[in-house]
């Protein structure tokens, strides 16, 4: 179906991006916290919230300016396995021209898992976000980070979904509550 074909893409087929998001420093994500079975008290600390926000939004301040290179590098070496450079920056490219310049995003909800039996051991941390761009009648979608031996972190995948104005206005409502409900924006 072509609606679900445009609405739905993963990291290998589609990504967000644009120029400067203004983001509303008062808006801020729910923390969640799924704790590990060993560490049931097991928390965040201050620090590790600040570099989650922070790396999630030089990613993508990096994509909505169009610096592939910046980008990329923040990809695991599983992801840049999977998709190369030329591949993710011509996804980019296009992505920007057919969005228009991102007017806005709020990071809606971060979900910490420390030693998930899904994912194994180690810091995995889920970053729900939503943006706004002129060209896109709704955009949202999740990336899930990996916290590496000296804190920093690397994305292991990113979700986006995308209905584009043209696509939108042809929806009935139930449709749209559909699509809404269906990726949780």
């Amino acid at each position: 179906m072509r609606i679900l074909a445009l609405l739905c893409f993963s990291l290998i087929a589609w990504f967000t991006t644009c120029a400067s998001a203004q983001v509303d420093p008062s808006a801020q994500p729910i923390h969640n916290v799924a704790p590990p079975a060993t560490e049931p008290n097991w928390r965040p600390t201050p620090e590790q919230k600040d570099i989650v926000g922070k790396t999630t939004l030089e990613y993508f301040a990096a994509k909505d300016s169009g610096r592939a290179e910046d980008a990329y590098s923040q990809l695991s070496p599983r992801q840049k396995q999977n998709l190369p450079f030329d591949s993710f920056k011509q996804i980019l490219n296009e992505f920007n021209i057919k969005s228009g310049k991102v007017e806005g995003r709020q990071l809606r909800a971060i979900t910490w898992y420390k030693d998930s039996p899904r994912a194994g051991p180690g810091l995995y941390v889920a970053v729900d976000y939503s943006s706004q761009y002129p060209n896109l009648a709704l955009h949202c979608g999740y990336v899930v980070w990996q916290e590496q031996a000296n804190g920093s972190l690397l994305l292991i995948r990113e979700e986006v979904n995308v209905i584009d104005n043209v696509t939108m206005a042809k929806l009935k409502p139930e449709a749209i509550e559909n699509a809404r409900k269906q990726f949780r924006c």
